[in-house]
């Protein structure tokens, strides 16, 4: 019945996909994860082409096309994930058409708060796609100019690409799956979630493997917010890294229970948020020990008062262009940058829960820190002076 309701896209790609034959994954984005996920992809016996573009200009790109290409690694990331080596099945161009052609499944692995006006670029060549776009990018949009602040991927996706993408093939791919693990091909549990879960079936017969676990959800809300959750905690962890374990656990527990309550005012179910896609991401980011999560890392040094490599080289800048809703600095500014989603995500989602009117004092205690107008200390005192 469901392949009948999404009619043609949903019956040819399911097929494809559960008949085990290879499949055409394009890949958006050069980062960590969009590395990851293309190296599962070309593990998995597909035919993969990662879209490269940049914002440091054409012989930057270029440059990184040749090294994956001919050297089988993306240099920038191998501070963060370690040496690797891409499958030879992995491709990388700069033309978007290239890379789009023929494609049965598209991965989108761009930061958050740049993906809007990087898929404005894309909405005219993605019609007429016909299989499932998944929304690897975990966080809430953030910038204040456009009507989709605080908005989950799903929706972002759909708008930037003026309904080129259909709502029925968006799908969100969230759960714990640090970058540096999917590349030495670690075992990894995540969820897909689309509306009605036909998409999310494709998704996961394209991508499921021996070492790659996919269950399968039609609470795409509930998976947007599991996902984005994890940037929250993960800021909060590395925050609280100085302070004693009794501390540490009784304020990371309020946020996680305070945004299990503001999700659930979101409709998000709480299934999906005690699974991979809440819980699971949750406990991946907080139990970081090897420098994996920029989240924990932004944390941490934020703590011990190093604003300027906490925030990185220019996220002052970014946080001045969401207030000024100068949204095409903004992903400017993000195309040079590694992005630490805790930041926007924790600022966006204390918002909304004014906007909802869900008490969430922690978390916004939480915003006050990151925004740099309490300390982390202050941030404790006050949460244990509330009775």
């Amino acid at each position: 019945q469901d392949l009948i309701f999404f009619s043609g896209w949903a019956a040819g790609h399911r097929c494809a996909a559960m008949s085990g034959a290879s499949q055409r994954v394009a890949v958006l984005g050069s980062g960590a994860f969009a590395a990851a996920m293309a190296a599962h992809c070309g593990r998995r016996g597909h035919k993969v082409k990662m879209f490269v573009r940049g914002r440091m200009g054409a012989t930057e790109d270029a440059k990184l096309v040749k090294a994956i290409n001919t050297g089988r690694s993306i240099p920038k990331i191998v501070r963060q994930v370690g040496a690797h080596t891409l499958p030879d099945s992995v491709s990388a161009t700069v033309d978007s058409g290239e890379a789009l052609d023929r494609a049965d499944l598209i991965l989108h692995c761009v930061a958050v708060q740049g993906s809007y006006q990087y898929l404005e670029g894309l909405a005219g060549e993605l019609r007429g796609f016909q299989g499932p776009f998944v929304s690897c990018s975990k966080g809430l949009h953030a910038v204040k100019t456009l009507p989709l602040y605080g908005a989950t991927m799903v929706d972002v996706i759909h708008q930037a690409t003026a309904g080129a993408v259909a709502k029925e093939q968006l799908c969100v791919l969230t759960g714990p799956s640090f970058a540096r693990g999917m590349l030495q091909n670690d075992h990894t549990a995540v969820i897909a979630a689309s509306e009605g879960g036909v998409a999310a079936r494709t998704t996961r017969d394209c991508l499921v493997s021996d070492t790659f676990r996919v269950d399968v959800s039609d609470d795409v809300v509930g998976a947007a917010y599991g996902g984005a959750f994890k940037n929250v905690l993960g800021v909060c962890s590395g925050l609280l890294e100085y302070a004693s374990a009794n501390t540490k656990a009784a304020i990371t527990c309020e946020v996680w229970r305070e945004l299990v309550k503001l999700a659930g005012a979101c409709g998000a179910s709480m299934d999906t948020l005690m699974g991979p896609a809440g819980l699971g991401d949750v406990l991946l980011s907080v139990s970081d020990k090897a420098g994996s999560s920029r989240n924990v890392t932004f944390g941490q040094r934020l703590a011990e008062g190093d604003q300027n490599v906490a925030l990185g080289k220019g996220l002052a800048h970014i946080e001045r262009a969401i207030d000024e809703n100068n949204h095409g600095s903004v992903e400017g500014i993000i195309g040079e940058l590694p992005v630490v989603e805790g930041f926007f995500t924790i600022r966006t989602l204390s918002q909304l829960g004014k906007q909802k009117e869900v008490e969430v004092p922690t978390l916004h205690m939480l915003s006050d820190v990151v925004s740099r107008t309490i300390t982390v200390h202050e941030m404790v005192d006050k949460f244990f002076a509330v009775q």
